[in-house]
């Protein structure tokens, strides 16, 4: 891959969470979330969640792997169970922390600062 396809492949991955994040986020009339907890939440969700929900997923699948014999089934349960249950898991911990905990006084507010997924961390 050259430089012009890496760049491009980074703008098609996080351009459209940063265009909706910022979106949602100048909705509201009043009491816009700063910036600083927003971009905490992002760099946590890019990089130290994306390590946890991987140690997560592979200790999972050691057990997943004794006791599923079929291959095609054990792919199917590590695809549509255990890597969206880790990564879902793994994401809202940057809400629990006290930089960001204290920014969220809205059931809203955890959507905007963690790309609109659904648990709420009060």
């Amino acid at each position: 891959m050259n430089l012009i396809e890496v760049i491009i492949l980074f703008l098609m991955a996080f351009l459209p969470a940063l265009i909706y994040t910022v979106w949602i986020r100048n909705t509201e009339k009043y009491n816009h979330e700063k910036w600083i907890p927003i971009l905490f939440c992002f760099l946590w969700d890019a990089t130290i969640a994306i390590l946890a929900s991987i140690i997560l997923e592979l200790l999972i699948e050691r057990i997943a792997i004794f006791t599923v014999d079929d291959q095609s089934i054990y792919l199917l349960i590590t695809i549509s169970v255990i890597a969206p249950f880790a990564e879902e898991l793994t994401k809202p911990l940057a809400l629990s922390l006290k930089r960001v905990k204290r920014e969220l006084v809205e059931p809203e507010d955890g959507l905007i600062h963690n790309y609109f997924n659904v648990t709420f961390i009060r």
